[in-house]
């Protein structure tokens, strides 16, 4: 089990309450092993270098992984955030907890400590040096590229827990948090990893509007259905720091149509607000213009709930069949299912159900349900942010 202590930001960085070890030597220099990997990496096919890092163990990767010597050019960090990036990924354990880290810590939740696992932690350490490097330059592609990191680092590490409400892990005194064996999530850092990133996020890119995009993302309220706040009293503020969000993210770039939906959304769960029908409307059509097929089943499902709500149920079906014709997810095509059962059409409510495991089964993959990506920030799009941000140190 372990045991975190919560701490205000301004608090010590980690402490042990176990006896301190002796500091190990610095590291000698990079592994020639290494070395091989990061330029395959770098200028050949990056799939099988990320596959065989990914499999060292931390010992190895802070004993051998590393640039050489003298080398600090940016684009040799940029590989080498980018590479630790991918195998703690691969990996599953980027944004947790390092093994051998203390069972009692201080956290100050400001950026990544020394507890956290090697890949997570080396690659935030390098994109703060890109990062001041950038600023003291204007190199305006060094910033893109931590920025494109940060929405990388924290969608994934999203997958981790609840997102983090900071109110709740900064209380006015340090908190002792006792967690459950059993509760694996907590225990792993990952929900610390979104703490410690996400003020960092907003205090260097806090005008740019795909971050604002991921900020809203992180904060907003995560009851989804309008029927769970129908008899409960909601204050005007519900969601209020999430709509502030995602109105900016559409004041700076009004093609983010996923900001649309998700305000949209905010304004009719928790306020019941009616510019939700036509926010969620107007991002159904732009999602089919751009072919965005996940935001346009989010929208048109989302469109389904809202008049269910209502309950006009015979435009809500409309909504959930251009949705499940989309993406035949699980929850779209439950909600149909439900909707005609609800309206007496029983047999092809029936049938909807049946056809949702159509692909499935049989060793198939459980096809993706954009309502449960929805809950991790912009998780949905990781693949191809991490393409775009390859693309960027390849062959350099």
């Amino acid at each position: 089990m372990r045991v975190t202590f919560l701490a205000v930001a301004f608090s010590a960085a980690v402490v042990s309450l176990a006896a301190s070890p002796q500091k190990p030597a610095p590291p000698a220099g990079p592994s020639r092993a290494f070395l091989q990997l990061f330029d395959q990496y770098r200028r050949g096919s990056p799939a099988p270098a990320i596959g065989s890092f990914a499999r060292w163990t931390e010992d190895r990767v802070k004993a051998e992984a590393m640039l050489p010597p003298g080398v600090d050019d940016s684009a040799s960090l940029q590989a080498l955030a980018l590479f630790h990036t991918d195998a703690g990924i691969a990996n599953d354990r980027f944004g947790m907890f390092a093994a051998k880290s203390p069972n009692y810590l201080m956290l100050g939740g400001w950026g990544l400590e020394s507890v956290f696992e090697v890949h997570s932690l080396t690659a935030y350490r390098t994109v703060e040096t890109l990062i001041a490097r950038g600023k003291a330059t204007n190199d305006l592609d060094l910033l893109r590229f931590a920025q494109q990191w940060y929405i990388v680092a924290l969608s994934f590490c999203t997958r981790g827990g609840e997102p983090v409400k900071v109110e709740n892990l900064f209380p006015q005194k340090p908190t002792l948090a006792n967690l459950p064996a059993e509760e694996t999530t907590a225990a792993t850092g990952r929900p610390h990893c979104v703490l410690g990133l996400k003020d960092k996020a907003q205090h260097y890119f806090d005008d740019d509007p795909e971050v604002q995009l991921l900020l809203g993302s992180l904060v907003e309220p995560r009851v989804m259905r309008r029927s769970v706040l129908e008899n409960t009293k909601v204050e005007v503020t519900y969601g209020q720091e999430a709509r502030w969000y995602f109105k900016k993210a559409l004041e700076g770039d009004p093609s983010l149509i996923e900001a649309a939906v998700r305000r949209a959304r905010v304004l009719h769960i928790g306020l019941n607000y009616p510019e939700a029908q036509p926010m969620l409307e107007h991002a159904l059509a732009a999602a089919r213009a751009s072919d965005n097929t996940f935001i346009a089943h989010l929208a048109a499902f989302s469109l389904g709930q809202l008049h269910e709500d209502h309950d006009e149920m015979e435009t809500a079906i409309r909504y959930y069949r251009e949705a499940v014709s989309l993406i035949r997810a699980h929850t779209a095509s439950i909600a149909l299912g439900q909707a005609l059962i609800r309206t007496g059409q029983t047999t092809e409510g029936w049938l909807v159900g049946a056809r949702m495991f159509g692909r499935e089964g049989s060793g198939a993959a459980p096809i993706p349900d954009p309502f449960v990506l929805y809950r991790y920030a912009q998780y949905w799009q990781l693949d191809e942010r991490l393409s775009v941000l390859r693309d960027m140190v390849r062959g350099r």
